[in-house]
């Protein structure tokens, strides 16, 4: 028999699925405000990479000195 390892905010994420019948992106979003961890890619700090993220991404390219 294999077991699952489910870490406590996986259980609390499925937990508030089960119960509020929320969607998984607002599972997401509400774990990536409660986490420390931040998304590598969000440059703008909204729990999101989208359109916004890629726009300041892209505003940025080749501005560096390094090359």
């Amino acid at each position: 028999m294999k077991s699952h390892k489910y870490s406590i905010t996986m259980i609390i994420a499925m937990m508030i699925l089960f119960f509020y019948g929320l969607c998984a992106q607002a599972i997401a979003q509400d774990e990536c405000i409660r986490s420390n961890t931040p998304i590598i890619a969000d440059l703008n700090g909204d729990c999101r990479v989208d359109f916004q993220d890629f726009v300041i991404f892209a505003s940025q390219w080749l501005d560096s000195s390094e090359f």
